[in-house]
């Protein structure tokens, strides 16, 4: 059971071969993302499973293992060819929970501001790296008569909104909790006591909020329901000046046969708020292998994990990197598009993260609570003051009834 974007449906196209290499028939159930936390939830809790392996989106680990939902693959991963070494750092973390690997990164995205070269350059103006900047430039591409919007972004209510606030706040250099931030890699299964504590009510939050309404009159007329495959959408069919973008999507700019943009954009790492830094968010999927599934389907599993995560068509660091795609994308056709080298490059600077959307076991809680008050706040139905004191005080609430502190 997978995610529905680009990579794993291609993924999905291409099992024919995977079955040549396994020796195994079996099937590909592609959900999507606002269905497939609750869909894997579902799957690993059945007395005996129908799916060996489940994709799970990078935060959501620390719930699934601490209710008991992952099997550790650390005994598997010791009698593969698998080697955590020829992964990034930062991204093999994301899978380890208390000392035990649960998942295996099978590919990581970056999340960055892409940008229309031909619209920057008739206009004469350099590409943002801060807040202001970026308001600054949408306000001056922005034609909506011509039916092209300043900027595109997550407003859609819950995860949309949730994931971009998250996002944001580390931008200005603060984290959602009170756990120090830095770039590195996390042991989530570490923090306690205070650290657990909600710092949503904050400058920097109230500058994200700032920042997230400025943008809106230079966004589409629909931004208030736009998410990821909205702006991906708008932005290939030249619509809009820029976009936040995750890396692994944006490759469709290069070779979607729609693209309207091709050899037309260049990507920027996250503009900063101030006092801020550009903290570029790792984001990715982990294959995993539920419990409810007996000891031998799961070394079967393992191979399929194995084979799919080291198989020569992926790159060994885990970072954005499409397989041999079907006619959606090849290696060749991967290889044409700069942004999966432009997020080899930030990685190998350290300027990628995974502070922002922390993977502890009430992540999924945290994000319906940011995803409520905030888009409330963007539709003017509340103040901003009053969005992050209700998600403050909510999960606080929510720590508390977990014995948090």
């Amino acid at each position: 059971m997978v995610n529905d974007d680009n990579f794993f449906v291609s993924m999905r196209n291409l099992w024919s071969d995977y079955r040549t290499h396994l020796g195994a028939v079996s099937d590909f159930n592609v959900v999507s993302l606002y269905e497939l936390h609750g869909s894997v939830r579902a799957e690993a809790k059945r007395s005996v499973g129908r799916y060996d392996v489940l994709a799970i989106d990078n935060p959501w680990l620390g719930e699934f293992v601490t209710d008991g939902l992952l099997r550790p693959l650390d005994d598997l991963i010791a009698d593969s060819s698998v080697e955590a070494g020829a992964f990034n750092t930062d991204v093999w973390s994301t899978g380890n929970w208390k000392g035990r690997q649960y998942g295996i990164p099978i590919y990581t995205t970056i999340e960055v501001l892409a940008a229309r070269t031909d619209l920057f350059s008739q206009a004469g103006i350099t590409y943002p790296r801060t807040f202001d900047q970026t308001v600054e430039a949408a306000a001056r591409l922005h034609r909506p008569a011509r039916d092209v919007y300043g900027i595109g972004w997550n407003c859609a209510p819950g995860l949309p909104i949730a994931s971009t606030f998250m996002i944001l706040l580390g931008c200005c250099g603060a984290p959602l909790l009170r756990y120090p931030l830095g770039r590195r890699g996390y042991q989530w299964s570490e923090l306690e006591g205070d650290q657990f504590r909600p710092n949503i009510l904050s400058d920097q939050a109230r500058i994200v909020l700032d920042y997230m309404h400025r943008l809106i009159p230079y966004s589409p007329p629909n931004i208030l329901e736009l998410d990821w495959n909205g702006r991906l959408g708008a932005f290939m069919a030249g619509r809009l000046a820029m976009t936040y973008c995750w890396s692994m999507r944006a490759a469709r700019f290069e070779y979607d046969i729609a693209s309207q943009v091709k050899r037309k954009v260049t990507y920027l790492t996250q503009p900063k708020g101030p006092g801020g830094v550009s903290a570029n968010p790792i984001g990715g999927f982990h294959l995993t292998i539920p419990c409810n599934v007996g000891d031998a389907k799961a070394r079967l599993a393992f191979e399929a994990i194995a084979w799919l995560a080291q198989s020569d068509e992926r790159r060994g660091s885990g970072f954005p990197v499409a397989p041999r795609f079907s006619t959606a994308a090849d290696p060749e056709v991967a290889q044409s598009t700069h942004v999966f080298t432009f997020a080899e490059t930030l990685a190998k600077r350290g300027m990628v993260c995974a502070s922002q959307r922390p993977a502890i076991p009430e992540y999924t809680r945290i994000e319906a609570i940011l995803g409520d008050r905030i888009h409330a706040a963007m539709r003017g139905e509340i103040t901003d003051d009053e969005a992050l004191i209700q998600s403050q005080n909510r999960v606080d609430a929510l720590m508390r009834a977990a014995g948090r502190y």
